[in-house]
């Protein structure tokens, strides 16, 4: 054999060894692997995914880590909160409808690309916008965060609207101004 070839062999018998060790090392232990690209998702329930080439490891918001393999269906798990009073899914359906009409679609937004914060002192943030505005919902305890989205909307969004309901923070803008959200929202706050 040609020692080209040989060379070239060994090379091609040695990555697909550290690629065969990097995924079964992520897969048994539940880790990242080594050679990845990372896709930060910094809205939804999902922080970030590692992709590798084999597997994909998801960091869910609520620290919970998991590694599947390429093509495997995964959601985070959502908080058992009894004592919740806010129908996220109802929020976010009427929340829609204020910035979205038959011809404008709403995309989803990082909270990041808006303020700086500190993603521990963020339970729960959604965020939607389109050309006919932006609706925020956001779960946290930290003065700070709340703070730097008053100022944000300030500034971006004079005419805002906002509720506080248990600990989410809801904002809301669209061009109109056609709403009340205190009236609005009451299907989705259960007591």
């Amino acid at each position: 054999m040609k020692k080209s070839l040989k060379i070239t062999l060994i090379v091609l018998s040695v990555l697909l060894g550290i690629i065969l060790i990097d995924t079964i090392q992520a897969k048994i232990f539940d880790n990242s692997p080594l050679l990845k690209i990372r896709d930060n998702l910094d809205g939804g329930s999902i922080d970030y995914i590692d992709k590798g080439l084999f597997v994909n490891h998801y960091h869910c918001n609520n620290n919970e880590k998991v590694t599947t393999w390429k093509g495997e269906k995964f959601a985070c798990s959502e908080k058992e909160n009894i004592k919740e009073n806010v129908d996220l899914s109802c929020l976010e359906s009427q929340l829609g409808g204020y910035i979205i009409s038959e011809k404008i679609e709403a995309k989803e937004e990082k909270l990041s690309n808006l303020i700086e914060y500190d993603i521990n002192t963020v339970e729960y943030s959604n965020i939607m916008k389109s050309e006919l505005g932006i609706y925020v919902i956001l779960k946290t305890n930290d003065d700070k965060v709340i703070k730097e989205l008053d100022d944000y909307f300030e500034e971006k969004y004079v005419g805002y609207k906002s509720i506080i309901k248990d600990d989410y923070k809801i904002y809301v803008y669209n061009n109109a101004n056609d709403f009340n959200l205190e009236k609005d929202l009451v299907s989705c706050f259960v007591d």
